[in-house]
């Protein structure tokens, strides 16, 4: 038996617990998958995002080619929850005919829009007198607008996507520079 200055040593007995290098270890292990799981949110939160600009630019694209196309003049009332298009008849606007598949778009869940309209907000309660902010005319013309897309319970000056309809109707789909990733895709009428 090992002898000390004290006396005879007994072999050390471990009382339960963890020592501080067990718990550091077990903390590293947590903070690592926490983070792990946080960048798989987020990228997935990016992706339900990119698909539902793309989406929203389709839509807008095809109404616009049908008031080309058939010779209407569209609108479009962006409102907090839904964008509805219309159709100009008899001095009002109403919803168009079933067989011009142009239904309203519900706002997904994970998405957020704000629209400008000449470089000023709209509160989207203008669109709640039942005249469109936005108008598709027959002459391949549009309302110059700009729809800010992001994810929902996020900043709302740091958009993931911009939707930009110019005057002349072409429309572009944009990562604005606030954006993390600086990719960048964008789209036009096939008519430009």
């Amino acid at each position: 038996m090992p002898m000390s200055a004290t006396g005879p040593r007994t072999p050390e007995r471990r009382v339960g617990g963890f020592t501080l290098i067990e718990l550091m270890v077990a903390l590293v292990i947590v903070a690592t998958l926490t983070g792990l799981a946080t960048v798989s949110l987020s990228v997935a939160t990016d992706a339900r995002i990119d698909t539902s600009a793309r989406r929203l630019l389709g839509a807008l694209r095809s109404a616009q080619q049908t008031a080309v196309l058939r010779g209407l003049d569209l609108g479009v009332r962006v409102q907090a929850d839904r964008i509805d298009f219309l159709q100009a008849r008899e001095g009002r606007w109403t919803p168009p005919p079933p067989d011009l598949r142009l239904a309203p778009l519900a706002r997904p869940d994970h998405l957020r829009w704000r629209l400008e309209i000449d470089g000023r907000e709209d509160p989207l309660l203008h669109g709640g007198d039942g005249r469109p902010q936005l108008l598709l005319l027959s002459s391949g013309e549009l309302t110059p607008f700009r729809l800010h897309l992001g994810a929902a319970g996020t900043d709302p000056q740091a958009p993931r996507w911009a939707l930009h309809g110019r005057l002349d109707g072409y429309l572009q789909l944009e990562r604005p520079a606030s954006a993390q990733r600086s990719a960048s895709w964008s789209a036009s009428t096939a008519s430009r």
